[in-house]
């Protein structure tokens, strides 16, 4: 699957445009499917693909609940977006930090 096709698809599925159609012709079950369905495509994308698709989303969704969902998803997937960045740096550090600790141990 191309992710990037992908995103530009679902990106032009929720353009300004569709999103004024949407708010102003769709009925709430309507929205309903269609974030559950945008949601399900973009669990597949990466998160800095993913955050753009769902803050899109926060523009679609009827009800408080549709939108604190979208938010909990959207924080999550920005904490793991820089767990991700963080993580060679602790992997680097944690080596660093054994290196310095069996020198210090084998000079003994």
């Amino acid at each position: 699957m191309n992710k990037q096709l992908l995103h530009q698809y679902l990106l032009f599925l929720f353009s300004d445009d569709k999103i004024g159609i949407i708010q102003l012709k769709a009925a709430e079950a309507t929205r309903s499917g269609l974030i559950e369905e945008a949601t399900k495509a973009s669990v597949h994308l990466p998160s800095y693909y993913a955050g753009e698709i769902l803050e899109r989303l926060l523009l679609v969704a009827a009800s408080e609940e549709e939108r604190s969902a979208l938010q909990a998803m959207l924080t999550g997937i920005m904490r793991k977006a820089r767990w991700q960045k963080l993580f060679p740096w602790l992997a680097a550090l944690a080596a660093a930090l054994l290196c310095i600790a069996m020198y210090w141990f084998g000079r003994k």
